[in-house]
């Protein structure tokens, strides 16, 4: 019992050392997008091994694509953050790709685990939705 009261111990304390890290990063990550000019929507923070840390973002009128590369060259020495930010970028020129009159994007969802994600979501435009209730 004492055995199996230790392993678990030890990986408490793994968990605890993973999420602090994690939150570091994500800290970082969340200074840097905003100087790219990103708003930042929604923070969420699962306590798991590892944890899993969504961000959810909202562009601005200030989000521009020269700022984000500028933010990633900087930090391309940091795996992580320059992941995310490759990432992020790889997205905005998908983005760039949707061209409907109807729909715009709604936000953009950073999913930070072992293996980072990024996912966009769009929306109907407002004057769309008027335009087919008339």
């Amino acid at each position: 019992m004492a055995k199996l009261q230790g392993l678990k111990e030890k990986a408490m304390d793994l968990g605890t050392q993973k999420a602090t890290e994690a939150m570091r990063q994500a800290n970082q990550l969340l200074r840097l997008l905003q100087d790219a000019g990103y708003r930042v929507g929604e923070l969420e923070v699962e306590v798991s091994v590892p944890p899993t840390i969504t961000i959810d973002l909202k562009p601005g009128p200030l989000t521009n694509d020269s700022k984000l590369d500028k933010v990633f060259q900087a930090n391309k020495d940091n795996d992580v953050l320059a992941l995310v930010l490759g990432t992020l970028i790889q997205a905005n020129k998908l983005r760039d790709m949707v061209n409907l009159d109807t729909i715009e994007l709604k936000d953009a969802k950073i999913v930070l685990r072992a293996s980072p994600s990024i996912s966009l979501h769009w929306k109907e435009k407002a004057t769309a939705s008027a335009a087919a209730g008339s």
